[in-house]
């Protein structure tokens, strides 16, 4: 029996389009072009992770947000349009099985992309003046996936463990924002406020902004007297707003197992977008 002009012309486009708009692609799976609606589909379950990864990179300008943004709409723009083909009337499960399934995938994208990237707002002034307190960042999990962490880099570490940062009532994990400066062997002096390491005098971060560590902090005077040899497989780290920062001086090193991940992007406020470095 043939489908009426009307429908294949008129609803049944529309059906297509409107399953596409559910699930990417079903519409035209629908329709009988399955290879390219698998194709739209593969499109729009990797793209999600593959924007913020690519937003990620140091190399990418964080105003460059809303553009990539502004592609991925006209992208699914396009693939509804490409949508817009003729399919036959649909009994009701199939509807609501589409709609379970766009769920689904909706799920999956979004634990695929908390695996890799996670988004933090910053609570305190610690690491001011290049971040602030109320910043949103996005942390590259997988940015230690193939190196270790370098000496400048800025991380998110779960505090779990380290003696002397207490821990919340309720349990919750406590994460800090620092600047790595000792890696795994090196040798750490504090002299006249000044950090040098290996002997070599450190200005990480703004050098408009100096640091100042003549506070040397009760873990390290308990320790070496301002000397200090940072043990393998950890990290010695330090916040820039160096008189009022609770950091390593206070409770040790961070264990390479409690590194989330390296800070990525500022992406809000708006004015203050951009790669802290």
């Amino acid at each position: 029996m043939r489908t009426p002009k009307s429908e294949a012309s008129g609803n049944g486009r529309w059906r297509g389009l409107l399953a596409s708009f559910f699930l990417s692609g079903a519409g035209l799976i629908l329709a009988g072009k399955t290879r390219r609606g698998i194709l739209w589909a593969a499109v729009f379950f990797l793209g999600p992770f593959l924007l913020v990864a690519l937003y990620g990179q140091p190399l990418v300008p964080a105003q460059s947000g809303p553009i990539l943004l502004g592609s991925w709409l006209v992208l699914w723009g396009i693939m509804l349009f490409d949508s817009f083909k003729p399919v036959r009337a649909l009994r009701w499960w199939i509807w609501v099985g589409l709609i379970i399934a766009a769920l689904f995938v909706s799920e999956l994208t979004s634990r695929t992309i908390k695996s890799c990237f996670q988004a933090f707002r910053v609570p305190t002034e610690t690491m001011r003046p290049t971040i602030l307190a109320g910043d949103d960042l996005l942390i590259s999990k997988h940015a230690y996936a193939f190196h270790n962490p370098a000496r400048g880099e800025i991380i998110v570490f779960n505090t779990r463990g380290i003696d002397g940062i207490a821990s919340e009532k309720d349990g919750s994990q406590v994460f800090y924002l620092k600047r790595i400066v000792g890696l795994p062997g090196d040798r750490l002096i504090f002299r006249n406020g000044q950090l040098f390491v290996n002997d070599r005098l450190q200005q990480l971060g703004d050098p408009d902004h100096p640091r100042d560590y003549r506070e040397q902090g009760s873990w390290l005077s308990s320790h070496s007297s301002s000397k200090y040899t940072v043990p393998e497989g950890s990290y010695f780290v330090l916040g820039d707003n160096s008189a009022n920062s609770f950091d390593s001086r206070y409770w040790g090193p961070v264990r390479r197992e409690s590194i989330i991940g390296r800070a990525s992007k500022i992406y809000w406020p708006w004015r203050r977008a951009g790669t802290p470095r």
